[in-house]
């Protein structure tokens, strides 16, 4: 029996929380719309659909979004709640050769709760949740969270508001979208259709009264000046910047116009982080089952769908900026090459060594090799 759109955006968005899957690609190209999904920061073909079926299946999609059905020439972005599967889903839209391609995020209900263990669920080590707690303390100054596309420095950013989050604070966030609502913090949708950019929300921000921000993404010079200047007036402002390790988050601030005197003044930790993904438990104990027999190594479960991964997990490195960090700034120093550091690669080899993941994982991470 055919499958008609309604039927067929269903069962793609059903299968994907089933698995697992953080988006769903519906890609056109001249023989066939491939539908993928990326699980562990990966992207699987699911299924493919003929191109009569893909106009129908991206009109579906937009209905749901509540975007235009009659533009097609542009992007557009929106959002729907998936009831069923019990969470939110952001859609975007970009006209290709083919069609308009279409990427769906799965937004999952996640509680954070108040447990003292939350850095430590998400793989945190001790070393650095004691830098982090310290710079908590301080109340001010700027935290940074660093790292690449998907991995996992909004879930960070998170965390260390629910820590923050004790009733006796003033905390308003900046977010481009807002992914998990946290009762109690005050959640700021940026919304460039009426004005409201990071820029013009920071600023309006500043007249509530805060005591804590949180800015999703610090994206060019102007938000970083904010940001900076907020935390020189007493304020402790997080957010996150695109950089491959910790000590890359200052020259990045220069780049953006900041100078090391204030970044010397104003910043208090950075915070780099990448996603791993885990060695399947179930496969994992019939490998160890069959090497303590004969050696041998057993293929892949299905519950992994054959890949020998299930989940993903953090690797951090943390540097909390002391005096000798601070020197370093303003004698534009490069960090690596004056401090000691808990490198998120002695952190992923610890992780090896507990059997959580593989060499072959943090090969593929840091150093982009699909092997």
């Amino acid at each position: 029996m055919k499958m008609g759109a309604v039927e067929f955006v269903d069962t793609v968005v059903n299968r994907a929380r089933t698995l697992g899957a953080s988006d769903i690609h519906i890609d056109p190209f001249s023989k066939a719309t491939h539908v993928r999904f990326r699980i562990d920061g990966l992207l699987r073909t699911i299924t493919t659909i003929p191109p009569p079926l893909h106009s129908e299946v991206i009109a579906r999609v937009k209905i749901l979004a509540g975007l235009r059905t009659d533009i097609h020439q542009t992007s557009q972005d929106g959002r729907f709640r998936y009831v069923q599967g019990d969470c939110d889903i952001r859609v975007s839209t970009l006209p290709t050769q083919y069609g308009e391609n279409v990427v769906m995020r799965i937004l999952t209900k996640r509680s954070f709760g108040n447990s003292g263990n939350i850095l430590a669920e998400l793989g945190v080590s001790v070393v650095d949740i004691k830098n982090i707690e310290t710079a908590l303390k301080r109340r001010r100054g700027l935290i940074v969270v660093t790292g690449p596309t998907g991995s996992g420095k909004t879930t960070t950013l998170y965390a260390l508001l629910t820590m923050l989050n004790s009733g006796t604070v003033s905390i308003v966030t900046l977010e481009d979208p807002i992914e998990y609502a946290i009762e109690g913090v005050r959640q700021v949708q940026v919304n460039h259709k009426y004005g409201m950019s990071f820029v013009t929300g920071l600023r309006a921000i500043l007249r509530q009264d805060p005591d804590i921000i949180m800015i999703g993404e610090i994206r060019d010079s102007e938000t970083a000046k904010i940001a900076v200047h907020s935390a020189l007036t007493g304020h402790l402002v997080i957010s996150t910047l695109h950089t491959e390790n910790a000590c890359a988050a200052i020259p990045r601030l220069m780049d953006m116009g900041i100078d090391p005197y204030l970044i010397s003044a104003t910043l208090s930790l950075v915070v780099g982080q990448k996603l791993l993904r885990l060695i399947c438990r179930e496969c994992r104990v019939a490998r160890d089952e069959a090497d303590s027999l004969d050696g041998t190594r057993l293929p892949a479960c299905k519950n992994c769908s054959m890949t020998g991964y299930k989940g993903r997990i953090g690797i951090y490195e943390s540097l909390l900026v002391d005096e000798h960090a601070r020197k370093a700034i303003l004698d534009r120093v490069a960090l690596d090459n004056v401090i000691s550091l808990r490198t998120m690669n002695i952190d992923a080899i610890e992780k090896i060594a507990q059997g959580l993941t593989s060499r072959e994982e943090l090969t593929r991470v840091l150093y982009e090799q699909q092997l």
